[in-house]
C-alpha cells in the first residue's frame, strides 16, 4: 500500500501498519515547471521516509520533458517506484533504460538519496544531494552525488515558475523552506564534511564519461542552465590501485540487482552478473596507476546470467 501525500503524522502512523511499503512524498508532477518546487521538498521530505524505512515515491514523470533526463534520475535515487507518465508512443526509451535493465528490473541504490548537510546552510551551490551502494564483496562505499542548478536570480526563471511556487506554497517565498541561493558560484565538494569520505577516492564523472582521482575535495565541471544537473559517482579505490566503476550506461553504475558478485584479483575484477537473455552490458574500471579507464563488454545468457573480466592487460583502454 502507498500513502499519497499524507501528513507526519500518517507516516509516522504508518510504522504500526505492515502494509504500508511506499510514500509519495512529492506535490503532483507537471511537467516543464518550476523545479524548485518540487526537488527540494522531495528530497527533504526523504529524510524521515528513509529514516522509518518507508521508500519514497516522486510521482510520476515525462521522460520527454526538458527535464527528462534530471526526473528520470531523481526518481532513480530516490530507491523507490520509478513512475513513467509519457503519452503512448512519446516515451524516451534511452532515458528509461538507465533506470533498469533491459527486463525491467530496476537497479537502484542501497538507500534513498537525501540532500547534503550543507543545503541547510547558507551557500552558493548547485542543490545537491547523495546516496550510496555498498557490498559484501569489496569494501568501502561508492557515493552517487548529484546537483541540479536551482538559483533565485537565474535570467531563465520565467514568470510562470514564479507563480507557480507561489501558489503551491500558499503565498510562502520558497527562501522560506529551503536555502535557495541568488546564483550558484560554488561547485565543489568536500569529501570529509559533505560524505564522510576519508583518503582518495576515483571521480567519475557520469555524464562527460572522464575520471581522476580526487583527495579531500571533487567538483562538478559547472552547469550554468536553469535546472541542468551534474552527477558524480566517487569509487572506492581497491588494493590492486583500481577503482571499480561498474555500469556507465546505467544511473546506478553499481546496483545489486546487476552484479551478482565481484571477486578483484591483483590485476583486475571477475565479475558475475545478472539480467536479461541477451542484454549488452558494458562495465568500466579506473586504474589509479596510470589513470587510465578499462573497459569490458559482455552478453547475458539465456539463462539470464552472465560474466566478464575487466582488468589491466585484457580490456580495451
Amino acid at each position: 500500500m502507498q500513502l499519497c501525500m499524507a501528513g507526519a503524522g500518517h507516516l509516522m502512523d504508518a510504522l504500526d501498519r505492515v502494509p504500508v511499503l511506499t510514500f509519495r512524498s512529492s506535490i503532483d508532477y507537471h511537467r516543464d515547471t518550476s523545479k524548485e518546487s518540487y526537488w527540494p521538498m522531495f528530497h527533504t521530505v526523504n529524510m524521515l521516509t528513509s529514516a522509518i524505512g518507508i521508500w519514497p515515491f516522486k510521482d510520476n514523470f515525462w521522460s520527454s520533458e526538458t527535464c527528462g533526463e534530471q526526473e528520470a534520475l531523481i526518481s532513480t535515487l530516490s530507491a523507490g517506484m520509478v513512475g513513467v507518465g509519457d503519452p503512448v508512443g512519446e516515451a524516451v526509451p534511452e532515458i528509461l533504460l538507465r533506470t533498469c535493465r533491459a527486463d525491467g528490473v530496476l537497479l537502484k541504490p542501497a538507500r534513498t538519496a537525501t540532500p547534503l548537510d550543507a543545503m541547510f546552510l547558507p551557500h552558493e551551490r548547485p542543490y545537491t544531494v547523495s546516496t550510496w551502494s555498498q557490498r559484501t564483496d569489496l569494501p568501502g562505499r561508492w557515493h552517487y552525488v548529484a546537483g541540479f542548478h536551482l538559483a533565485r536570480e537565474h535570467p531563465d526563471m520565467s514568470p510562470v515558475d514564479q507563480a507557480f511556487a507561489l501558489l503551491t506554497y500558499d503565498g510562502r517565498d520558497l527562501g522560506e523552506m529551503f536555502v535557495w541561493p541568488d546564483a550558484v558560484e560554488d561547485w565543489t565538494l568536500d569529501l570529509a564534511s559533505d560524505l564522510g569520505i576519508q583518503g582518495s577516492v576515483v571521480a567519475y564523472d557520469w555524464r562527460s564519461g572522464a575520471a581522476k582521482m580526487a583527495t579531500g575535495t571533487a567538483a562538478f565541471k559547472p552547469f550554468e542552465d536553469l535546472y541542468d544537473f551534474g552527477y558524480l559517482l566517487l569509487a572506492p579505490i581497491q588494493s590492486n590501485g583500481l577503482a571499480f566503476i561498474g555500469e556507465p550506461a546505467k544511473y546506478v553504475t553499481l546496483a545489486d540487482r546487476r552484479f551478482a558478485a565481484i571477486e578483484m584479483d591483483p590485476d583486475g575484477f571477475s565479475v558475475s552478473l545478472t539480467g536479461a537473455p541477451g542484454e549488452a552490458v558494458a562495465v568500466l574500471a579506473f586504474d589509479t596507476t596510470d589513470g587510465s579507464l578499462l573497459h569490458a563488454d559482455t552478453v547475458v545468457g539465456a539463462n539470464g546470467t552472465g560474466s566478464v573480466r575487466v582488468g589491466r592487460g585484457d580490456a580495451a583502454r
